[in-house]
């Protein structure tokens, strides 16, 4: 039920189909956006033991959280001498494959690889919004550059879809022509931000 909405806790079939949507709309979004697979994590110390089959024996997950305080605790000297933070969430790695192309995401492309990162980012705003009820700010960097003119506009339909606030920032407008009428547009000059 954690990762359900509250509306489906305690009734497994209505989460089951939930989940199965969700995974759907991630592969829909990835489509769009050029991709023939999804991307996913591949797991962090307790990760694969949230929802595992078959069923993990009662209390091992409690353990498992137990055992990443016990190392985050007795990490604190190490991390105080180092000057940053080394074990963590953070330090998980996330290994994406591009399917169709059988190929590991550091080989794709610069255009692919941002395809893929978006299609997580997207995927990630829509659970949200499931979740919650509402849709997260999305910042989007220079966005719009190394998408083809199709993967832009499928970006673009997939954030107005989303409904809520986007911050797309780019140096060349015309990659942003596919959100006119959709969009607010703003320009900066020195420190001054001013409606273009």
């Amino acid at each position: 039920d954690a990762f359900a909405p509250s509306e489906l806790h305690g009734k497994p079939q209505a989460r089951q189909e939930w989940a199965v949507d969700q995974v759907k709309k991630a592969a829909i979004a990835s489509r769009r956006l050029g991709l023939k697979a999804c991307a996913s994590f591949s797991g962090a110390l307790m990760w694969h033991l949230v929802y595992p089959w078959p069923q993990r024996p009662a209390g091992l997950v409690s353990e498992g959280f137990q055992e990443l305080a016990r190392r985050w605790r007795d990490g604190r000297g190490l991390d105080r001498h180092a000057g940053r933070t080394t074990d963590g969430p953070h330090r998980t790695d996330l290994r994406v494959r591009h399917v169709a192309r059988d190929m590991a995401a550091e080989q794709c492309s610069t255009g692919e690889q941002k395809a893929l990162l978006i299609s997580l980012i997207l995927a990630d705003a829509r659970m949200q919004q499931a979740e919650r009820g509402v849709v997260p700010v999305l910042l989007l960097d220079e966005v719009a550059a190394h998408l083809d003119a199709e993967r832009r506009a499928a970006l673009f339909d997939e954030i107005v879809t989303l409904g809520g606030q986007a911050w797309l920032t780019g140096t060349d407008r015309g990659l942003f022509a596919g959100l006119e009428n959709r969009a607010q547009y703003f320009g900066i000059d020195g420190s001054a931000v001013t409606p273009a």
